[in-house]
């Protein structure tokens, strides 16, 4: 009997390396913006818009206890959001969204090295000022 597709690994189960970034949202003068009136916590959203009908993270455990896949950490001398990555296998580049508030958005862009048993973040982009520009340092600072 041949091995059928059914009883092969799929890549939505495998082990998925770097899901997340942390980022800062900070004014000019470096004051840290998460939770005031113009970017409330309660407010912030994060979404994947996916091929995939329904998204792989909808499985993962981590997503159950941060179902709009975001975290929120408020330490003494940081405040900041772990956004946790669309990582969807049908596309080369997932893309997430996050919705600072109503009219304020960022979109960031991803490439995974994908295998049967893992996927592993090896780059990402966030889109500003009409191109997309490699994220390299962490946490993300992002200047509104």
């Amino acid at each position: 009997m041949g091995t059928s597709e059914h009883n092969s690994r799929p890549t939505d189960q495998a082990t998925v390396l770097g899901r997340s970034i942390d980022i800062e949202l900070k004014n000019k003068i470096g004051i840290n913006l998460l939770g005031t009136e113009k970017f409330p916590i309660t407010g912030i959203l994060v979404k994947y818009y996916s091929n995939d009908l329904q998204p792989p993270q909808a499985k993962s455990s981590i997503i159950l206890d941060n179902p709009n896949n975001i975290l929120f950490i408020d330490q003494r001398e940081s405040k900041y959001v772990k956004v946790f990555l669309n990582y969807s296998k049908s596309e080369d580049f997932p893309m997430t969204y996050i919705h600072w508030n109503k009219t304020d958005i960022d979109t960031i862009k991803a490439k995974y090295k994908k295998n049967e048993n893992s996927i592993v973040l090896e780059k990402l982009w966030i889109f500003k000022n009409n191109s997309w520009e490699e994220i390299k340092s962490k946490p993300l600072v992002l200047i509104k």
